[in-house]
């Protein structure tokens, strides 16, 4: 079924990016300094090389709304390892929780299983208790968000 705005009911590309997702997002260091007119920190800027990070985009922090240059997101970053003890804090390395398939735990704690189920990548992830989050700003794409393959919880 057609609708006025020429995708299909069941489409899955949206002008937002949706919440409680997986991502993998990138700092693009030459815009973020762009605005500051400044040549030293522009060239500095290009030097850098930036890697990209596997995120959760955990809340949406404004409605999304067509037409907007950004979408702003609290996001958790996605670990590789089991979480540092943190004697102060009272936190221990078994805090966590693997991402399926990923099924190594100290003390053999089920998996969380995003869906659709077996289209996670990666094997050796996990989510962190009070995992530090950041809230950081998405921008707008004119091609839009596919998320035909997402994979979200």
């Amino acid at each position: 079924m057609a609708q006025s705005d020429g995708f299909r009911a069941d489409s899955k590309i949206f002008y937002s990016p949706s919440p409680r997702s997986y991502a993998v997002i990138r700092l693009n260091p030459e815009e973020l300094v762009r605005p500051f007119n400044d040549p030293q920190a522009l060239l500095e800027a290009q030097a850098m090389r930036p890697k990209s990070y596997l995120i959760y985009l955990q809340l949406e922090r404004a409605l999304p709304w067509p037409d907007q240059p950004w979408y702003r997101f609290e996001i958790e970053p996605i670990a590789t390892t089991l979480r540092p003890g943190d004697e102060a804090r009272g936190i221990t390395s078994d805090m966590c929780i693997p991402i399926f398939p990923n099924t190594n735990h100290p003390n053999g704690r089920e998996s969380l299983k995003p869906s659709p189920e077996g289209l996670f990548p990666y094997d050796n992830c996990y989510h962190w208790f009070q995992a530090k989050t950041v809230d950081v700003r998405i921008r707008a794409r004119p091609e839009m968000f596919d998320e035909t393959n997402a994979v979200s919880i």
